[in-house]
């Protein structure tokens, strides 16, 4: 296995028992764990991330083998044509099924070279899931399209063009990014002069990030992606990556000697996932979170990056600072008929209720008697 594969020994039996091997139409399936990926499989696995398609750090073996060093329920489907690797199905979970990762994971599917005889239906029945949620699936073939309950949007900064004529494009429709300059300019002023450090590997200043993200989630009534230990150490161990092809990226802005802002996100060769970026609320007249993007789109060409991936979902700060999006959806695999059709009709019911004006008084009433409902688990 070569050195740069991340191992945990600690494979459950309870999974090895109930996830084992499955074949259908000459195909074979293989749930192993991570540990168990051979040289050849993580090759293959990161030749296949290559493609723009799975451009994303979450398609990369390391962002799945820095998850696997957190949990114990990480599993790799390998899929086989005879004795030719053609897929691989990386999820989490023994009977009902998710992302590696949970809801922090923005991109997930099936990982191959293209033209699967197999269905993504077919392959998630193989793991021997009775349910796999998802969030965020790219390219959903016609078999999944009666598991979607939602399409939804990610929110791409293409810079390929260069930072300048990019965040000039932004400014054209934005007036918070065309103004920012007299923010940044008063910034330096009072506080001091502004320095961006676009890649940092320090593991305190990564514990502040986490803990102002927290305090933004308790401040807003979101779910706190970093309420348990695993979701924290597994930013530890992202940072840890420094390669080309992965690499967790840290990045901090200064003004003067005060930390104003800072990012964690996952680079993948071209591209920068946009993850976690916060600012101290004390500086906050001064727009820090949009001083730090910018500074990073400036830095970026010399990284080498012309993709900055805020990935799905919608915020408002998304549209502002992004000029692409690109096709998702969310909805969930469950072979359980009567169970999929109450879960998808409930689902609606729930989204309608979200477009409506009933949406703030229903979500205080109900979150009253059930403070985590409608939240991600994590």
């Amino acid at each position: 296995m070569p050195s740069e594969i991340i191992t945990n020994p600690k494979v459950e039996t309870v999974l090895r028992r109930e996830q084992g091997n499955a074949s259908v139409h000459g195909f074979r399936f293989d749930s192993i764990g991570f540990s168990e990926v051979s040289e050849t499989v993580f090759n293959q696995w990161c030749q296949w991330q290559k493609n723009e398609v799975f451009r994303s750090p979450y398609f990369h073996p390391n962002y799945v083998a820095c998850v696997d060093r957190v949990r114990d329920d990480v599993r790799v489907g390998l899929i086989y044509d005879g004795d030719k690797l053609v897929g691989i199905f990386p999820y989490q979970g023994v009977r009902m099924a998710e992302p590696v990762g949970g809801a922090i994971n923005d991109y997930h599917g099936v990982i191959s070279a293209g033209n699967l005889k197999l269905t993504q239906e077919e392959i998630i029945r193989l793991a021997g899931v009775k349910k796999f949620q998802f969030h965020s699936w790219l390219n959903p073939d016609e078999s999944m399209q009666r598991y979607i309950y939602s399409p939804d949007q990610a929110y791409v900064a293409d810079i390929s063009a260069g930072a300048e004529p990019f965040i000039a494009e932004i400014a054209k429709q934005s007036t918070a990014v065309r103004r920012h300059g007299q923010k940044a300019r008063k910034m330096m002023r009072e506080i001091g002069s502004l320095r961006l450090e676009i890649d940092s590997k320090d593991t305190e200043l990564l514990e502040w990030t986490i803990q102002k993200k927290r305090e933004k989630y308790q401040r807003t009534g979101v779910v706190d992606y970093f309420g348990r230990t695993w979701s924290r150490d597994m930013l530890h161990e992202i940072l840890q990556q420094s390669g080309a092809d992965f690499s967790g990226m840290l990045s901090v802005l200064y003004a003067g000697d005060q930390v104003v802002a800072t990012h964690f996100g996952m680079r993948s060769r071209n591209v920068l996932h946009y993850w976690f970026p916060v600012y101290d609320l004390e500086y906050s007249r001064y727009s820090p979170g949009t001083e730090l993007f910018l500074q990073i789109v400036r830095q970026s060409e010399s990284l080498g990056i012309d993709i900055v991936d805020f990935g799905y979902g919608y915020d408002y700060y998304k549209t502002r600072l992004t000029n692409r999006r690109e096709d998702v959806v969310r909805g969930c695999v469950d072979f359980n008929p009567l169970r999929r059709t109450v879960n998808k009709t409930f689902d609606a019911f729930v989204s309608r209720i979200k477009s409506s004006s009933l949406k703030e008084p229903v979500k205080k009433a109900v979150r009253t008697f059930n403070p985590g409902a409608g939240q991600p688990k994590i």
